[in-house]
């Protein structure tokens, strides 16, 4: 019965994946709070955050955001396709699309002193936020998506 449950999620999760980019916004003028590719995009039915409606192809855009005083990061951060980790300059964004029930999660440990901070935006929106402060210490932010 487990193999059958993981294979559907996995199965759910590849279908899910419609593109993940990954984003160092030190300067970068298209990372803003707005969804990108928006207008016209989204249907009458629910399932965002807040009851937000979802795009007509059930995909939330979901940026992870990290930003600070810290000059570098170690991020660990979960999409569809699984759990990956990246040394990055802060700030630094990744970007992709997911479906409703899919599990957000973003933890930045800064490599020094200084302060780090995560954010989970859905479809525009800041659904979780935190900040930590100090030598190597971890700011760690994670959701349900469609939940809550």
């Amino acid at each position: 019965m487990k193999i059958i449950i993981i294979a559907a999620g996995l199965a759910a999760a590849a279908v899910a994946l419609s593109g993940c980019e990954d984003l160092e916004t030190a300067a970068d003028p298209n990372l803003s709070t707005a969804p990108s590719g928006s207008a016209g995009a989204k249907s009458g039915k629910s399932g965002g955050p807040g009851g937000e409606p979802a795009r007509k192809d059930g995909l939330h855009e979901i940026t992870y955001r990290i930003t600070g005083s810290a000059e570098r990061g170690m991020m660990t951060y979960s999409t569809p396709s699984g759990q990956e980790q990246v040394t990055k300059p802060v700030p630094w964004a990744k970007r992709f699309r997911a479906k409703a029930g899919e599990f957000l999660s973003i933890s930045a440990q800064n490599e020094g002193s200084g302060t780090i901070s995560c954010t989970i935006t859905v479809d525009g929106k800041v659904i979780k936020r935190a900040k930590s402060s100090g030598e190597y210490t971890i700011a760690a932010c994670d959701a349900m998506l469609g939940v809550g």
